[in-house]
């Protein structure tokens, strides 16, 4: 029986394709294994993160969100490039390969995406000198938290 994706998974489709106005996957990717698992953020290691990002991936392929890729091709394109670097292939590496696939898949109309949920990356947006709640507890708009990241951007 096939199941939808839940509220974490759509929101890290949602990073991948830039709705969160950053995507930096070293730092972030922690914060959504955290809430997707129900375990604190350092407690979340790259197998967790890895586990997570495999799971989305298949669960994109049974509900036709994205194409089934060959598995011989997908581990082929990953030592083509591992080749064109150094030869040396680490999770990291089929991690990033992963994201990107899920990054470039059309999932437009297939399902109806979540507003963008920034208090996933409260923490690291705080680090940045970004409020996603603002001074009386309320969450801030979608756009004034896009604007504050352009903003920073352009310093």
């Amino acid at each position: 029986m096939k199941t939808e994706l839940n509220h974490f998974e759509k929101q890290l489709i949602l990073y991948t394709k830039g709705h969160f106005g950053r995507i930096n996957y070293d730092q972030d990717l922690k914060y959504f294994a955290s809430e997707l698992y129900d375990i604190p953020v350092n407690h979340i290691d790259k197998y967790n993160i890895l586990s997570m990002v495999v799971d989305i991936y298949q669960k994109m392929i049974d509900l036709k969100l994205m194409e089934e890729i060959k598995l011989r091709k997908f581990i082929g394109n990953i030592f083509y490039s591992a080749w064109m670097v150094d030869g040396r292939i680490s999770k990291d590496d089929l991690l990033k390969r992963l994201l990107s696939n899920i990054q470039n898949a059309s999932t437009d109309g297939k399902f109806s995406y979540d507003e963008v949920d920034f208090p996933i990356l409260e923490e690291v947006f705080t680090s940045l000198g970004i409020q996603v709640i603002n001074e009386i507890g309320v969450r801030r708009s979608k756009d004034e938290i896009l604007n504050d990241i352009r903003q920073r951007e352009t310093v």
